[in-house]
């Protein structure tokens, strides 16, 4: 049994949890698995999944399957402001879930990391904040402090933007466009186990990508298709791209 399934199995009996009036909540899923729990609730109607990241736009975000709209709180998301002084050095995106991870908190703990008026800020399940507070004293070389707030968050990070001509969106298409490889390049790229589409494994070199999926190369970083802006007289596709900067 994958671990897809695993959770798919794990889900179905949540959802009969939920039937019988108990609150479900799941821990920070990536778009994939966010998925996987919409498509548990086809035939559903009594208990619904509701999702939230501890801001609007959130990639990861939790689930609680309950037959009202939560309120946020119910999420039990604790979103905590990295502290630090420029002159000691600086951190990113890499180097923070790195220093996160690295204290032995699981993936499903952490959810998105963002820049906010020039801040970065955490968000985490609130059980384990005071761990994260007490325990994250440095990212790489740079000593920190995590402070928690109440205030609303917005994604303010950083992204470059490209713009190609393509003659399709499919995968290897459009690495090989982006980052200006060869199609066999782009190809050994995807064969070889290093991409992911929307968090998912793939070895379909041919899959056909559409607006907003979220693509991810190892050693490469991550790239967001952002929108598909019509054709040119020759019949390529116009794609614009969106690739988060640290």
């Amino acid at each position: 049994m994958t671990e897809e399934e695993r959770f798919r199995k794990r889900v179905d009996n949540l959802i009969d949890g939920a039937y019988s009036g108990k609150l479900v909540l799941l821990p920070f899923l990536d778009t994939n698995y966010q998925q996987i729990v919409k498509t548990s609730f086809k035939h559903n109607e009594k208990v619904k999944p509701y999702f939230y990241g501890g801001y609007s736009d959130a990639e990861y975000k939790r689930a609680i399957f309950y037959y009202d709209v939560p309120k946020d709180e119910m999420f039990n998301i604790a979103k905590l402001k990295i502290d630090y002084s420029r002159l000691n050095g600086s951190i990113n995106h890499r180097s923070i879930l790195g220093s996160v991870l690295g204290l032995g908190l699981k993936r499903e703990i952490v959810g998105d990391i963002i820049l906010y008026e020039d801040n970065y800020y955490i968000l985490v399940d609130a059980k384990m904040k005071d761990f994260a507070i007490d325990n994250l004293n440095y990212i790489g070389n740079v000593p920190v402090k995590l402070i928690e707030v109440s205030y609303n968050l917005e994604n303010q990070n950083k992204y470059l933007e490209k713009v190609c001509f393509l003659a399709s969106l499919r995968l290897d298409v459009i690495i090989a466009g982006f980052y200006n490889l060869s199609r066999s390049s782009a190809q050994e790229l995807i064969k070889s186990g290093l991409v992911k589409v929307n968090h998912k494994d793939t070895l379909n070199i041919s899959m056909v990508l559409k607006e907003n999926d979220l693509l991810s190369i190892r050693g490469k970083g991550r790239l967001i298709v952002n929108r598909v802006n019509g054709k040119t007289k020759s019949g390529n596709l116009v794609v614009e791209f969106k690739k988060p900067i640290d």
